[in-house]
Order: C-alpha cells, then sequence, then structure tokens
C-alpha cells in the first residue's frame, strides 16, 4: 500500500516537469528550425524537409557575412541597446529607490505606480504617429540620436517598477546602519542597496537590452536612411516583393542571437551571485 502511494506521489510531482519539459521543446522548434535553414545550401533549401541538413553549409553566412551594411546594422544596434540599457539600469535604480523608500512618506506615490503600469498598456503602433511628428520638429528623424532618445521611454515603467519591488525586499534597517556609519543618502544606495539589489539590476539590463535589440517597428519608421538602421530593419534587405531569400535570413538572425547570448551569460553570474548574497551568516 505504501508502494502505491509512493509511486503515485512520484507521478505527480513528475507531472509538472513533464509538462514543462514538453513546452520548452515545442518552443524551440522555431530555433531549431531557424539553425539548421541557416547552415543548408542554396540548392537543397526548399528540397529537403528535415529539421537539421544532410549536407552542411556556410553558404548563407558567407553572403551574409560579405555585405558590408550588415556590420553598420550590426554596430547600430549595439550601440542602441548598450546607451538605453546604461540609462535605463541607472534611471531604474535611482526611480525604484525613490518609489520605494518614499512610498510612504510622500501622498500620491502610488498614483505614480499605477501610471507606470498603464504606460505598458499601450501598444508602440498607437504612438507612432505623436512621435513621429515630435521628433520631426525637434529635427531628430534620420539621425543616429532618435532611437536613443526614444527607446528609454519604452523601458524604463517597467524596469522602474521591477526594481522597486527589488528594493522593497532590502531591509531598512541596513540603510539606517549605514548612515549611522556617516554615509549619505547616494552612497547608502550605491554601497548598500545597488550591491544587495543585483538580482534586480541584472534582470533589468536584460530587459532593456533585449528590447532595443529586437525593436523593429520604431526603427523601421523613424530611420530611413541605411546608415543608421539596425539588425532588425536590415534583415528587410533580404525580402523582395516576390521573393524572399529565407537561407541568408535565417543565417542573419542566427548571427544576431550571439550578442543576446553572450550578455544574458554575463549576468547570468551577477543574478546568480545577487541571490546567494547574505544566504549563509558568518
Amino acid at each position: 500500500m505504501k508502494k502505491k502511494k509512493s509511486a503515485r506521489k512520484m507521478i505527480i510531482t513528475a507531472i509538472p516537469y513533464v509538462l514543462l519539459t514538453a513546452m520548452l521543446a515545442i518552443s524551440l522548434i522555431p530555433l531549431v528550425s531557424m539553425l539548421g535553414t541557416s547552415f543548408r545550401s542554396r540548392a537543397t533549401l526548399l528540397t529537403t524537409r528535415t529539421i537539421f541538413p544532410q549536407e552542411w553549409s556556410l553558404e548563407f553566412y558567407r553572403t551574409v557575412l560579405s555585405d558590408v551594411r550588415i556590420l553598420t546594422y550590426f554596430k547600430n544596434s549595439f550601440v542602441n541597446s548598450l546607451i538605453t540599457c546604461i540609462v535605463t539600469v541607472f534611471c531604474s535604480v535611482l526611480g525604484g529607490y525613490a518609489l520605494s523608500r518614499f512610498g510612504r512618506k510622500v501622498k500620491g506615490i502610488n498614483i505614480v505606480v499605477v501610471f507606470l503600469l498603464m504606460l505598458q498598456m499601450f501598444p508602440t503602433v498607437q504612438m507612432i504617429i505623436p512621435l513621429y511628428i515630435t521628433f520631426q520638429n525637434m529635427g531628430l528623424i534620420n539621425t543616429p540620436y532618435v532611437l536613443l532618445a526614444c527607446y528609454p521611454a519604452f523601458t524604463l515603467p517597467m524596469n522602474m517598477w521591477m526594481m522597486r519591488s527589488f528594493i522593497d525586499s532590502v531591509p531598512y534597517e541596513m540603510e539606517e546602519a549605514g548612515r549611522i556609519d556617516g554615509c549619505n543618502r547616494f552612497q547608502t544606495i550605491t554601497r548598500i542597496a545597488v550591491p544587495v539589489s543585483k538580482p534586480g539590476i541584472a534582470s533589468s539590463a536584460i530587459l532593456a537590452f533585449n528590447h532595443c535589440w529586437n525593436e523593429f517597428l520604431l526603427a523601421m519608421i523613424l530611420i530611413k536612411k541605411d546608415n543608421y538602421r539596425t539588425m532588425p530593419v536590415g534583415l528587410n534587405n533580404y525580402m523582395q516583393e516576390n521573393s524572399a531569400d529565407w537561407g541568408s535570413i535565417m543565417a542573419a538572425a542566427t548571427l544576431m542571437l550571439i550578442p543576446v547570448l553572450l550578455f544574458l551569460n554575463v549576468l547570468q553570474k551577477n543574478i546568480v551571485g545577487g541571490l546567494t548574497v547574505g544566504s549563509v551568516k558568518g
């Protein structure tokens, strides 16, 4: 009887893991298909139906890397994403700290939090026309600065709200101890709140970088000059009116994954390290 109960308990415990594994496998199918297509040859692109090519080829990667414009698009995407990430993290830490620590002292601060969440409800397509008119009046259309002026407005609300939640988990007594030791307000943020909130800062950086790296609509509407385009918009060069070079598109999309994976790998260590801070008492 006990064996039956233990076996039933093991099955019930294993069900969520089986479902998660199945969902992960299904979600990886497009990624695996993209990788397989990028390593096909042009002759076998439309003649084989297997996910992985029978004969591996770098033909499409040579086509993409031989295009000088790809390096320009790559550089533009990386610069925009990195600067937006830095600005977003800096402003999110300060804004999240203010919302967390002064929420009980300043009346109406919760309305600001609700307003931040409401900003995430509006789709980007609704803001295209007012943004275009505003930036046109400012003379920023078709300049390398228009996306830097636009992207933080879309990444800040969610990241600031998320940082507020992380800083709420930092005991205020730690900051009071720092103030007793002679730290001012800014020093308590940089020396106490920021180190303890490393998981939140890393998550904020990942969200901001990933959003800017993959953003397509704003980059396509606000920039028409080829020298200032980003990678998602640059992939349109391989699509024509009646045909598309799917092999080159898949190869370029695969190359786009490399900076994101490297960025995630670096910040993942900070997330794990931040989660273990204070778990062992000396």
